[in-house]
């Protein structure tokens, strides 16, 4: 799911407005059921601003100011790149840890994070700039890895264009950590 939000939306309403708006429209077109008896928190942290995420059964969304403890994903990016994502500048392959929708991928992703626990580190190539992105996973500051991959091979590794054992031959995906669990968290890429 892309993000279309005005150019001038803010950060406040892109959580507490856009979002819930999407995720209305999202239970029109996408089957959830997958999300029955289930509960999704995440929290999501631009330019010091911190914003909590609960859905409960894929249909009843929640957004609080300050986030949520204990979340089950909690991801950090700079403005610039929230704000491309939202605005539907670029795909950046981060929309679906954003809201999740009814797609198989989703439903394996929201199934990996249950389990597991640590700290990813994404630097993405968009262009001549690196985006650092931090995804913590279910509270977990260790094990930590990094990995840096360019935007486009990152969307197409979203999407299952590609894997991350090719992207690593042909020179495309560079790692750093802890390799265990890397191959843990390549199911929720």
């Amino acid at each position: 799911m892309a993000f279309d939000a005005p150019e001038n939306v803010t950060i406040e309403e892109f959580f507490k407005e856009y979002l819930y708006k999407k995720m209305m429209e999202l239970r029109e077109s996408a089957d959830l059921s997958w999300m029955a008896g289930k509960e999704y928190t995440a929290n999501y942290e631009v330019n010091g601003s911190r914003y909590g995420m609960r859905i409960k059964d894929g249909t009843d969304l929640e957004v609080i100011n300050g986030g949520i403890e204990n979340g089950m994903l909690e991801i950090k990016m700079s403005e610039k790149f929230w704000r491309e994502m939202a605005t539907g500048k670029i795909e950046s392959g981060m929309e679906s840890y954003i809201l999740p929708g009814g797609s198989d991928a989703d439903r394996d992703r929201y199934n990996a994070l249950q389990d597991i626990k640590g700290t990813l580190k994404i630097n993405m190539e968009i262009g001549d700039e690196l985006e650092e992105i931090s995804m913590v996973l279910n509270g977990g500051s260790q094990p930590e890895a990094r990995i840096t991959i360019a935007l486009e091979d990152f969307v197409a590794l979203n999407r299952g264009e590609t894997d991350g054992p090719s992207l690593v031959m042909s020179g495309k995906l560079r790692i750093d950590g802890d390799i265990s669990f890397l191959l843990a968290v390549q199911e929720l890429l």
